[in-house]
């Protein structure tokens, strides 16, 4: 099995451990491309360095998660919603609408208001999407 980086072949490093044995009891090797690693290697010190890798894959995803968790919490606490801020007010809102309803395009709205199809398209139809694809 080829991957880019070893640190993103599972979810968590107890996962990727599991998924490791059970490939290296099947002889199956793992290659991944930018850290130079081919698990087919199956010394003490390849053991050590991949679940390192894992480990510190783990690590990352976890303190991500954390911070997005703190940056919610102190929106809260300053009475924000969390998470990004509307692409558009809801006049523009209402004038995509307008828009819309006048000539049935999300395309030609999206033109008009120098905004992408899917924000358009979100403004229309209040975040669900198109009825019958693409417009």
């Amino acid at each position: 099995i080829v991957v880019v980086w070893l640190d993103r072949f599972s979810r968590n490093f107890d996962e990727g451990v599991r998924i490791q044995a059970d490939l290296t009891g099947r002889n199956i090797g793992i290659v991944a491309v930018r850290e130079g690693i081919d698990t087919t290697d199956d010394s003490a010190g390849a053991k050590y360095f991949r679940r390192m890798m894992m480990a510190n894959g783990a690590y990352q995803a976890d303190s991500t998660s954390e911070r997005i968790k703190v940056g919610q919490e102190r929106a809260k606490a300053e009475g924000r919603p969390p998470g990004r801020p509307p692409a558009l007010s809801p006049h523009q809102v209402n004038e995509c609408k307008r828009m819309f309803a006048e000539n049935p395009s999300v395309s030609r709205v999206a033109r008009i208001m120098k905004i992408s199809w899917s924000t358009a398209n979100k403004a229309i139809f209040d975040g669900r999407s198109v009825p019958g694809g693409m417009q």
